[in-house]
């Protein structure tokens, strides 16, 4: 997930979806999380590129993208559908 200070969205993500213990169990369980701040560029992992933030990337077991949404710009269908 990409983040930055100040944003609401991400806020929301960390301090109320990612607190919920059904919803962190199952992203643990099918996912890895992983933070990193839109600010610090030189941190971008290669290929990506966030688009706003929060920014979400679905990526395969190869780190292939698969999917890319933040608040804006896709659904859980959109992901998992």
């Amino acid at each position: 997930m990409f983040t930055m200070d100040g944003c609401p969205a991400c806020e929301y993500m960390k301090d109320v979806a990612f607190a919920n213990e059904t919803l962190k169990a199952y992203l643990q369980n099918y996912f890895v999380i992983y933070e990193v701040d839109y600010n610090k560029k030189e941190t971008y992992p290669q290929g990506l590129n966030p688009f706003g933030t929060p920014t979400f990337y679905i990526l395969d077991n190869d780190g292939n993208k698969k999917k890319a949404c933040n608040s804006r710009r896709c659904s859980c269908t959109d992901v998992f559908g």
